[in-house]
């Protein structure tokens, strides 16, 4: 759709939104003072509400915004207003008898009529919305990605910011919340409603921000308050009339799904949640994104990603960002860790972030980070709140179904009562009932009722138990795979490894999905995939037992086991496919062979994973397939194909198999043992790649086995390991003697530990202190005797650039890390890189004021004063322009971002806060070359021994992403100020600041070499817009004179007529100064004319004569 037509689609849903609220308020008030008000009416507030939730939820999914939506919304609009109406024309006083407030008494027949078709009409359109957004959602979840991986395929350079968008997406919440709300179905007006009157709830949401923990067991609704929550949130802070926005964000976790159970996948969807609210936000992304490319999303990059995440947040002025973030406690242990560290000190960090987490309160490490702050426990802080919404519950429930089976009145309060009773307060036990009831007989829904076990665990046991003993092997095999499998199966992968025979007249699939019925409610299918229904079905599978109590058929305590087989079974399942296809290897992308082995990918992807979680049950592994593990053939195939390399120790090493690294370092009596140990003694390449993988039970054991700590040749494993963020393994080889400066000529691991802006391990590097002399291991101890040596760190260690420590954080913009450095009492702040930039002035032409008041309130580092290296201060660093990128690199052309806001802010810091002069000069600066000045050379010379000169000050100046800082040498022997250096750079917002804010005359010099003011400086760049500027805003004398008695008309003439110089633009400035009234027979200083200069060309290019006589310049520049 059209940007029109979106935004069409959002009022309407703003407009549906309105109108239900109204609409529902009204009708309560006059239910409430009705006697006999039909329960059509009653049901109908419900559904008028459910409809403005699906609007609530169609205004910020951008998916569902389409044409046919509008028209519904609009429908729906039109039919409440028309509603509300009617039953205002019924209305009553207050003060009416008693007898007066019946319907019959204050509605006609042909009125009743009305407003029961108008309800109707309503519950059939939203019926009509619910339908298409399900199918919409559906489209759209299965689209999405593919959208984003064919952004820019049609040969064109990618967009920077698209492309990062691109790896950016992860997963849509918006889509990930409708599914859910397709699932579990709407929810039930009221249920959720107590939370916003809770006074924990009320505080958060006057605070300027904070967090709120809302915790709570299995079953018992969390998913559905965050639904409702994030709705509520959206629409309460809507109506802000005062110009602040409101960014709503929100993320659903899933321990099955990878894209949504780990740190980095929930700030990857919330970033790109803000960037589809405020899409300029996007500037905090690219200046690392434009370095490590799809590098800045990978699992190791939580620290890089989360501070982008608070400083996009930090950078929403006067708004409001909310974020909901349900099943944290679904996350992946270690990535949780990493989260609930941060979220302590969101309160400092992000002032302005309101973040509510849902989740149980287990594991522990959730009570330990967040019982600190607001809280809500579901039970039994919220009990009685949480029992009558389930009460509500019940009755739309037992409505819904007593309607479609005409139960009697008795009835359906008898089972009103027992589902209130037999719950145990719990959401998921009420829908599983309320599901088979609608496959019992009227006359036997007494019986069932009266069989129901109370509370989930035990209904779940009910379930398994009731399958037959014929069943249970396959049962268990299903749930097994449900249970451990790493990603969700779908129903061909799972029928193809359970080996489910088709029949006759059905498929594999089919016949499984009868089979699937064994498991009851325990699971779920979804466009073909299976998992289960619940994370409390999971934890009553592998639940352990109590000793000496009896082990259920259905159980799965024992993990590794269950793990042992799913390994073995995937080994077998590839094996078996290549002794009957040996090209499958080559062939195993194609389409032929999914459909001939649909679960050949998932088991050469995954059986590792599985052997991994085998613990020491994978020594039968070995034993059962000793023969693939020694280099058989299908190993060498699946370890080519799958990891470009078919060493096995390596493979080992790669996939953590530590059980085989066992086998091949510590069992003499093995083959493999003897195999490794004389055909390769050196493993030293195999402990870096245990490092970088995280493998810390390999790193032991080959550090025990005599490696090299330090793995002589190219990057040790410690700069691996700091690298991707392995704390453990850091403090490991730290422990056993590696160096932790790492090797010479490498990238030192400080320097890795803060490109990821890994604050906790640049930490652990800063503090580390060896208890005493570390022995370093070297290779096998038979080879080589240990030394006794010790490290200390190199604050101040360079890279290839020459930047040091504090050089990376501040262009990383990193505060943390920052102030970590300045802690060290060996830091030394005023070190240069390369190109002779200090830390503060890399902060500066970053433009990064949070960084530049760090530095300063250290007390380490002064603002830079002029020298006779650059001869520039403060002021003069931090005018430089970012579009200087264009020059270098083309693709910043397509930025998406207005790059000047950050500008004046570094520039309001420097000037009112640290008190710097905005008239501040450049200093003289001393250089073999000092007789070159770019606006005496322009027109004499040598043209080639000046284009060498400027060439190789480009090439000097060209650092990181900071762009060409052009001839600064040249300016800085020219006592300019900041506003010269602007106007040169185009750099109108920096010139309004200084000529508004900072009261600089206009007409004063702003160049001390010969006096120019800024419309001399203006014209002599050939700067059109500036010259206009000038003249019309700031009302600056166009016959202005430098030292040598020129006029700006002087030096647009001289420079024009300088070979590679743009002559159309010289034309514009030349017409925009004789319209403003310059003289052309001002004479400078030695008496020549504009028109003088223009005559004394020497015509040494004939086109470029030709476009001279055609522009008339001579005659523009005649006396008239």
């Amino acid at each position: 759709m059209s940007g029109a037509k979106v935004l069409g689609v959002i009022a309407a849903s703003e407009q549906l939104v309105e109108a239900a609220f109204k609409l529902a308020k009204f009708v309560k008030a006059v239910v409430d003072q009705i006697q006999d008000a039909p329960d059509q009416i009653r049901r109908g507030v419900g559904r008028i509400e459910s409809l403005a939730s699906l609007a609530a939820q169609i205004k910020t999914t951008k998916p569902l915004q389409t044409e046919d939506v509008k028209n519904i919304l609009i429908r729906c609009e039109s039919y409440m207003r028309e509603l509300q109406t009617l039953l205002e024309k019924i209305s009553f006083k207050h003060n009416d008898a008693l007898r007066k407030k019946t319907w019959k008494a204050i509605c006609g027949l042909q009125e009743e009529e009305d407003i029961m078709k108008l309800f109707a009409v309503l519950h059939q359109e939203y019926s009509t919305l619910d339908t298409h957004i399900n199918l919409r959602t559906n489209a759209v979840a299965e689209a999405v990605l593919a959208k984003l991986t064919n952004l820019d395929t049609q040969g064109q350079p990618a967009n920077p910011s698209k492309k990062c968008l691109q790896d950016l997406f992860i997963t849509d919440s918006a889509i990930d919340r409708a599914k859910l709300i397709t699932s579990k179905g709407e929810i039930v007006s009221g249920t959720c409603d107590w939370i916003a009157q809770r006074k924990e709830f009320v505080n958060w949401i006057a605070s300027g921000g904070g967090l709120l923990w809302i915790s709570g067991g299995p079953g018992l609704g969390k998913t559905m308050l965050s639904i409702y929550l994030t709705e509520y949130l959206s629409s309460y802070f809507r109506p802000l009339g005062d110009g602040k926005r409101h960014f709503s964000t929100f993320f659903f976790c899933d321990a099955k799904d990878n894209t949504r159970n780990n740190s980095v996948a929930i700030v990857r969807g919330l970033l790109f949640q803000l960037l589809q609210q405020r899409g300029d936000l996007i500037k905090h992304i690219l200046p690392t994104y434009e370095v490590q490319e799809e590098k800045t999303f990978q699992q190791n990059s939580f620290e890089t990603i989360w501070s982008i995440l608070i400083r996009m947040i930090n950078d929403v002025g006067d708004s409001q960002v909310s974020c909901v973030l349900d099943g944290l406690d679904e996350c992946e242990p270690a990535s949780l860790q990493d989260l609930l560290n941060k979220l302590k000190n969101i309160p400092s960090s992000s002032p302005k972030l309101k973040i509510i987490v849902l989740s149980r309160e287990h594991p522990s490490c959730l009570e330990f980070s967040l019982g600190q702050f607001l809280r809500i426990r579901l039970d039994p802080d919220a009990r009685a709140e949480v029992s009558n919404g389930l009460d509500l519950y019940i009755s739309a429930r037992v409505a819904e179904i007593s309607k479609s089976k005409k139960y009697p009145d008795q009835l359906t309060n008898n089972v009103t009562r027992i589902l209130r009773h037999k719950s145990a307060g719990t959401y998921l036990w009420i829908s599983f009932v309320v599901q088979d009831l609608h496959n019992v007989e009227v006359s036997e829904v007494e019986e069932s009722l009266d069989q129901l076990p109370r509370g989930l665990y035990p209904l779940y046991e009910r379930i398994l138990n009731q399958v037959g003993q014929d069943y249970r092997g396959l049962t268990l095999d299903i749930l097994r795979w449900c249970t451990f499998a790493v990603e969700p199966l779908t129903l061909s992968q799972l029928a193809s490894i359970l080996k489910i025979k088709p029949t006759d007249l059905l498929d594999q699939e089919s016949v499984l999905r009868g089979k699937l019925t064994y498991c009851g409610h325990f699971l779920s299918i979804t466009n073909d995939v299976i998992s289960l229904v619940h994370q409390s079905a999971y934890d009553f599978l592998t639940r352990k037992i109590p000793n000496h109590g009896e082990i259920p058929w259905f159980s799965l305590s024992s993990a590794e086991v269950e793990q042992s087989r799913l390994a073995s079974a995937c080994i077998a399942y590839f094996h078996d496919a290549y002794l009957e296809d040996v090209a499958i290897f080559e062939n195993m992308d194609e389409k032929d062979t999914k459909f001939r082995y649909p679960f050949f990918l998932y088991a050469t992807h995954q059986w590792h994973n599985h052997f991994n979680h085998s613990s020491q049950h994978g020594i039968r592994i070995l034993e059962e397939y000793s023969q693939f593990f020694f280099n058989s053939p299908v190993w060498i195939k699946w370890a080519h194909r799958v990891l470009y390399g078919s060493d096995v120790m390596s493979v080992a090493a790669r996939l953590g198999l530590t059980v085989l690294m066992q086998r091949i370092l510590e069992d003499k009596g093995h083959r493999l043992y003897w195999k490794y140990l004389f055909a390769r003694g050196d493993r030293e390449e195999d402990l870096r790649i245990a490092s970088a993988n995280g493998h810390l039970s390999i790193v032991k054991l080959l550090l025990k086995h005599g490696v090299n700590v330090d793995a002589g040749g190219g990057d040790t494993p410690l700069a691996y390991a700091s690298y991707f963020g392995h704390r453990e393994i850091v403090e490991c080889l730290l422990a056993s003697g590696a160096n932790i400066n790492g090797a010479e000529g490498e990238v030192p691991p400080l320097l890795n530990a803060i490109s990821t802006r890994n604050s906790q391990m640049v930490r652990l590097l800063l503090e580390w202190k060896p208890h005493h002399s570390t022995r370093p291991r070297r290779n096998w101890p038979l080879l080589g005797k240990t030394t006794t040596r010790e490290h200390s760190l190199d604050v101040n260690c360079q890279d290839f650039p020459e930047d040091t420590p504090l050089h990376l954080a501040v262009e990383e913009g990193s505060i943390e890390i920052i102030r970590l450095l300045l802690q060290h009492p060996d830091i030394d702040a005023k070190l240069v890189n390369k190109w002779g930039l200090s830390p503060m002035q890399s902060a500066l032409i970053y433009r990064q004021a949070d960084v530049v008041q760090c530095l300063v309130k250290s007390g380490k580092v002064p603002l830079p004063q002029p020298d006779e290296n650059w001869g520039c201060g403060a002021i003069h660093f931090a005018t430089y322009h970012y579009t200087e990128f264009n020059s270098l690199h083309t693709t910043f052309a397509d930025i998406l971002y207005e790059p000047l806001a950050d500008q004046i802010e570094i520039l309001q810091l420097i000037t009112e806060e640290l008190g710097v002069d905005p008239q501040f000069r450049t200093a003289k600066v001393s250089r073999p070359d000092d007789r070159w000045h770019l606006h005496h050379t322009v027109d004499d010379g040598d043209d080639d021994e000046l284009s060498n000169s400027l060439s190789l000050l480009n090439r000097r100046f060209s650092y990181r992403g900071i762009g060409r800082m052009t001839f600064m040498d040249q300016h800085g022997s020219c006592y300019e100020t900041a506003l010269s250096l602007c106007v040169q750079r185009d750099n109108e917002t920096a010139i309004s600041y200084f000529l508004g804010s900072c009261n600089v005359d206009p007409s004063a010099s702003c160049r001390g070499c010969d006096g120019a003011t800024a419309l001399h400086v203006a014209a002599q760049n050939l700067r059109v817009d500036i010259v206009r500027l000038l003249l019309s805003k700031w009302k600056v004398d166009v016959n202005c004179m430098d030292r040598f008695e020129r006029t700006p008309l002087h030096l647009v003439v001289s420079t024009m007529l300088s070979p590679r110089r743009d002559i159309t633009r010289g034309k514009d400035i030349i017409t925009e100064l004789v319209a403003a009234g310059a003289q052309r027979t001002a004479m400078d200083i030695h008496g020549h004319t504009p028109r003088d200069l223009f005559e004394a060309r020497e015509v040494a290019d004939q086109e470029r004569e030709e476009v001279f006589k055609s522009m008339e310049l001579e005659k523009l520049l005649r006396d008239e």
